[in-house]
């Protein structure tokens, strides 16, 4: 697998005059291992931050030291700057002194400052009465009364300020000559090591310095501290308040006589440490990317996040948040954007939380398309502005361009709706489809996986048709229909010609379970768009006859038979810029003519037409009179609208459209416009629809002004405006004496 840094990696080698194949960390064979402990290195060789030398220097200056007085040195570091190395590299270079004694002394394991009092000196005794080797008895043997001693108090529960006036008369002064004595004796040296003093609560760090200035004058005693200063200094601070202005600081420094800080790790360290643990989290979750794909995540990182990268902790941390949600988002986002949006967690997360939370005004969907409101832009903008407080003005630029990177539209350069479409196919977080996606690490209820969608395209040439129809009968929802048809439609191109069959026929066997609300734009409902991708199906087909015997299947399984109307006005649409994939005008006129064909006998033989297509019945209609046979049509028109009157207001009613209100209430039906009228001649005969309303209703049905009637019933009110439009067409077509002799015969 291509490692995700390979490429920069190489560059910094060759630069380094180092050779192409250096080792890098590579993934574990358990998934338990893939996670970092942030545990600190002991092995110097495994050293990524020059700290070996750093360390070894402090150890063996220590190691020579010819002064027997006790001295207290001071490690300074921040959190996670790799302290605790530091103090594990010095440990292993004193062990190679042989008169050096080290004592590893854990202050987190003692929660009272007895129990600490009496551990240090307990531990003390221990290693002494290991490494004094002529006078071990006596030094363990005598140390121990003291630890008895304190021992004793703390049993009794006694004040901690007994047990320091304990150490602090004649006996603390013996303790001390007799040690010091036994150390030089041996010619030893005990270094005692502490680290992590930081994380303790204030009064435990009061407790660990009161131990060190009371045993401070223990000679032959060097004592290396490593801890955060500002963390320590603060505790101390507290307790030992005054008129200087830091007594944090001023008790520090009559404590600790040697300080050194922690070299701080450069920048271009840093930053490859934390590619290689990313390239380590990509490997273990099997994902593999392209060299552009390295690019700009390196674009990203350094233009916003790497102002924040400060310690190879942080490094690490970000790792194991990849780590943990890779796997779970794997070929369902854009890889490179998830890693950028997740660094955004790891270094910035109170703007992740706010972008998180305001999806709009991030992916700034209402910018798009449609010209926006006045205000839009800057009401987003002030949404926008809440993922940068408490930032410092270098911070706040450099996020701001990152996520100028991932939501395009937050810069000034307008994107129209149709980048929605750029955005969606590539999967990036600016696509209001995907966004939610970054966040819940899961495929939201209502979307497709696109695992699911590639899996599926893949098995479509292996499975049997009837299998195909079954799958989509249980994974196609009212909730995911419309988005996994976009999402097949994006794809056709991937899909084999056999599954490209296959899958339109399914689709239009049944196109009566997908949704089909009354929407203003119905041609974004689930079967619209179903029929639209059916009809690219067809015209995919490698060759003209296989398109035409494809088309010829579909108008024969649709269901219903308004599905295969919807593909063939589809397939009659010149919808891209590439007509010769379209049917050739003869086959599609054959197409055609046999749905005119099914129309006929679905009218010839179910009563029940108009009450299952109310509103797309008038359009059947006229279809067959277009494309079968006009004198059928005509006839059984004819006999329809005499047989009963119901039946004429059922045709006025289902020629006109449905209004959707802007103000939120229910669809309702317009008014029977000239627009209908004309399209009513199409197919039937207004003359005899007039005369049978005419015969019905008398002189009640025609009115001076356009009828209203809001008031009256559908059917009276369609039937009136009918009557009103078709006198003033005939009035256009006839002068005003043959227009008086025309009402006269009627």
């Amino acid at each position: 697998m291509k490692r995700f840094f390979d490429k920069i990696f190489a560059r910094k080698n060759q630069k380094e005059g180092k050779k192409e194949g250096t080792p890098s960390i590579e993934p574990s064979e358990s998934n338990s291992d893939i996670y970092s402990a942030d545990n600190a290195i002991r092995d110097p060789d495994l050293d990524e931050f020059n700290r070996r030398e750093f360390s070894e220097r402090i150890a063996r200056t220590i190691a020579a030291r010819k002064e027997s007085k006790s001295l207290v040195v001071g490690i300074y570091g921040k959190w996670g700057e790799g302290k605790t190395t530091v103090l594990n590299f010095i440990d292993g270079e004193l062990k190679k002194h042989t008169n050096v004694v080290p004592l590893n002394f854990n202050p987190w394991l003692f929660p009272s400052e007895t129990e600490l009092l009496i551990a240090f000196y307990s531990e003390l005794a221990m290693v002494l009465g290991k490494s004094l080797s002529t006078r071990k008895e006596d030094a363990g043997k005598f140390i121990k009364e003291y630890v008895g001693a304190l021992a004793g108090f703390f049993d009794k529960k006694e004040a901690v300020e007994k047990i320091a006036g304990f150490l602090s008369d004649v006996r603390l002064e013996e303790l001390r000559d007799r040690i010091g004595n036994f150390l030089k004796g041996e010619n030893k040296l005990v270094v005692v090591l502490m680290d992590d003093i930081d994380r303790l609560d204030k009064s435990e760090i009061h407790s660990i310095f009161r131990l060190i200035k009371l045993s401070a004058n223990l000679e032959n005693v060097v004592y290396v501290l490593a801890f955060d200063r500002d963390v320590v200094e603060d505790a101390l601070s507290e307790r030992y308040g005054s008129n200087h202005e830091n007594p944090g600081q001023n008790f520090l420094e009559k404590i600790v006589q040697v300080p050194v800080n922690l070299p701080k790790v450069p920048k271009t360290d840093l930053r490859n440490f934390c590619y290689k643990q990313i390239n380590k989290a990509l490997q273990s979750s099997g994902i593999e990317v392209t060299e552009n794909d390295s690019h700009e995540f390196t674009r990203g990182f350094i233009t916003g996040i790497e102002i924040k990268l400060e310690t190879p902790r942080m490094a690490i941390r970000y790792a194991n948040m990849l780590n943990f949600s890779l796997p779970l988002v794997k070929d369902e986002v854009n890889v490179v954007e998830f890693l950028l949006i997740e660094a955004i967690r790891a270094f910035f997360p109170d703007a992740y939380e706010v972008i998180k939370n305001n999806r709009d005004a991030f992916t700034a969907i209402s910018l798009g398309g449609m010209p926006s409101y006045p205000n839009e832009r800057e009401r987003i903008k002030k949404v926008v502005e809440r993922a940068f407080v408490g930032l410092e003005a270098d911070e706040k630029n450099n996020l701001q361009k990152l996520i100028n990177m991932l939501f395009p539209r937050q810069q000034d350069t307008i994107y129209d709706s149709e980048w929605n479409k750029v955005w969606a196919e590539e999967k990036r977080i600016a696509s209001d489809k995907y966004f939610d996606r970054y966040f819940t690490y899961s495929v939201p209820l209502g979307d497709v996986s696109d695992v699911m969608v590639e899996n599926f395209i893949n098995s479509l040439a292996n499975i049997t048709q009837e299998e195909l129809t079954n799958f989509l009968n249980v994974e196609l929802s009212s909730q995911n229909a419309e988005t996994f048809i976009s999402k097949l439609h994006q794809k056709i191109g991937k899909i084999h010609s056999v599954g490209q069959g296959k899958l339109a026929i399914s689709i239009s066997s049944f196109g009566d379970k997908l949704p089909n609300p009354k929407d203003l734009f119905s041609f974004h409902t689930p079967f619209s768009r179903a029929a639209l991708l059916v009809s690219s199906l067809v015209e995919a087909q490698a060759s003209n006859e296989r398109k035409y015997e494809l088309a010829i299947d579909v108008v024969n399984v649709s269901k219903p038979i308004t599905f295969a109307y919807e593909v063939i006005k589809w397939l009659g649409t010149n919808k891209r810029d590439t007509p010769s994939i379209m049917l050739l005008p003869d086959d599609l006129e054959k197409v055609r003519h046999a749905l005119a064909n099914r129309i006929e006998n679905l009218f010839t033989q179910d009563a029940l037409v108009f009450e299952k297509y109310p509103d797309r019945v008038s359009s059947l209609f006229s279809f067959w009179r277009k494309f079968g046979s006009h004198e059928n049509s005509d006839k059984y028109l004819e006999s329809f609208l005499n047989s009963d009157l119901e039946n004429v207001h059922k045709l006025l009613i289902s020629i006109v459209p449905i209004a959707f209100p802007g103000d939120g209430s229910a669809p309702r039906k317009m008014d029977l416009e000239r627009n209908q009228y004309d399209f009513l001649q199409s197919f039937a005969d207004p003359n005899m629809i007039y005369e049978l309303l005419k015969k019905a209703y008398g002189e009640g049905l025609d009115s001076e002004e356009y009828p209203y009637d809001y008031d009256k019933p559908l059917s009276i009110r369609f039937a009136k405006q009918f009557a009103w439009i078709h006198k003033k067409v005939l009035s256009e077509k006839q002068g005003p004496k043959d227009m008086m002799a025309s009402q006269n015969n009627t």
